[in-house]
């Protein structure tokens, strides 16, 4: 090494590594050569953790401290640990004894791994070691909190969605930094578990004296939110191994496939003629109508578009959101009538809702229920009457009529076997079923 006179001034700012250690003495110049602060001697190595092995090691060499050089070979080296907190390094072939302050002995250790990975491992018997270069380099764990903001901006979900797992996510990240839990490589099965058990207590009611009982369908979808926005960060390309292993602790997070068997709550055949007597808006008619004529719960009859409908025909053939299954239907006279008063003037494109709001938009499950909660509450109508019960009396009085089982299914949109191509060419399948829920709803005289 070149010795230059150094010259007096500010102190030189310790050198920051790119892995974020700071070196006092070590400094890099703008020519791409290494310098010692202190003497001004510089030195060639493109390798920065080579530099600064190199530096260290000609620090040792000047405060007078037999640490091994690089390039001896040494058969034993043995340590012991001294009261003063030092170590005593006896190696064979030096034929010495130093006491070496433990920073400068692992300083050593760390120059034979990065400049002499394989003598290393052969030392060691540590065979892994001389494939240290080969690793990849660590990125830093992924915070909660990143990957909720992640999903927020780039999810192509729906809105609705989007805010609902950001509700989700938001608890579970208050949950998780009460445990003082904030990234990814922090969490265990075992936190999650205790994370899943408090959610389903709360579910079932059994906090604060709350009543029994709950939704375990809505913690189903809580639990399946949270591994959403890992799955989303993973196909982002965010850190993958810490991702793996956050999926791989939300195994714990099930919910019991144990269901309350509910018992059917068909509309009574007086209730369904009060509401759709006293149902002066053409949309609220032919909703309810639709629903009870194609067995259709709320969300699935607004769902429609004029392109599944075939008026003259008298059929319907569409799909189930929440099965993809093809189902058919047959309309009455009734239904057909309600609907042609929500034809636009001008021929819909197929994709155009049947049900659309004041503002040109499909009509909103949620704008069609408060709705429907007004019409019963001004017609006098208990309120355990519900949307879906249209649903289930259009079911109940299809089996009820004797109606094939195949068919029923087929108008409720469940799995059949019969495949979807057959099925769409022939709606009056269903003829049977839709005529039995007729009767028992408009009487015996039934459309021919």
């Amino acid at each position: 090494m070149n010795r230059k006179n150094t010259r007096v001034g500010r102190p030189c700012k310790p050198y920051r590594t790119t892995w974020g250690e700071y070196i006092n003495g070590l400094r890099k110049r703008g020519d791409g050569r290494w310098q010692i602060v202190t003497t001004g001697a510089t030195f060639v190595e493109d390798d920065e953790r080579l530099a600064v092995a190199r530096f260290r090691r000609w620090e040792s060499d000047h405060q007078g401290l037999s640490v091994p050089h690089s390039g001896e070979t040494i058969a034993e080296v043995q340590f012991k640990q001294q009261p003063n907190g030092k170590y005593t390094v006896r190696a064979k072939k030096l034929q010495s004894v130093s006491e070496i302050p433990e920073g400068e002995l692992w300083a050593w250790f760390r120059e034979q791994l990065i400049s002499r990975p394989e003598y290393a491992a052969q030392q060691t018997g540590i065979p892994e070691l001389s494939r240290l270069a080969d690793l990849p380099r660590s990125e830093p764990s992924p915070t909660l909190k990143s990957l909720g903001k992640l999903y927020q901006e780039h999810s192509e979900a729906k809105p609705k969605q989007v805010r609902q797992v950001a509700l989700f996510w938001s608890r579970f990240q208050q949950w998780m930094a009460g445990q003082d839990v904030k990234t990814l490589n922090q969490l265990t099965p075992a936190l999650l578990a205790a994370y899943g058990d408090s959610e389903k207590a709360i579910a079932r009611g059994k906090r604060d004296g709350g009543k029994e009982g709950g939704s375990l369908v809505y913690l189903k979808h809580r639990f399946n939110a949270i591994k959403g926005v890992f799955n989303f960060a993973r196909k982002r390309g965010v850190n993958a191994t810490d991702l793996r292993h956050a999926l791989d602790c939300c195994a714990v997070l099930e919910v019991s496939k144990h269901r309350r068997m509910l018992a059917p709550h068909p509309i009574s055949r007086a209730d369904f003629h009060t509401l759709l007597g006293q149902a002066t808006d053409p949309c609220m008619r032919a909703f309810l109508l639709v629903m009870l004529n194609c067995c259709m719960y709320p969300s699935e009859a607004l769902a429609l578009d004029w392109g599944e409908l075939n008026l003259e025909a008298a059929t319907l053939t569409t799909s189930r959101n929440k099965t993809k299954i093809i189902r058919i239907g047959v309309l009455w006279r009734e239904t057909i009538e309600a609907i042609e008063l929500l034809r636009p003037d001008v021929p819909a494109p197929h994709d155009q809702p049947i049900f659309m709001s004041r503002e040109a938009t499909r009509w909103s499950t949620k704008t069609a229920t408060n709705q429907f909660r007004r019409l019963r509450k001004e017609v006098g109508i208990d309120h355990s009457v519900k949307c879906a019960d249209f649903r289930d009396g259009a079911y109940t009085a299809a089996i009820d009529s004797g109606a094939d089982l195949t068919q029923t299914k087929l108008l409720a949109g469940h799995a059949t076997g019969i495949s979807d191509h057959y099925t769409m060419r022939k709606p009056m399948m269903v003829r049977n079923a839709i005529m039995g829920i007729y009767r028992a709803y408009f009487g015996e005289n039934a459309q021919g």
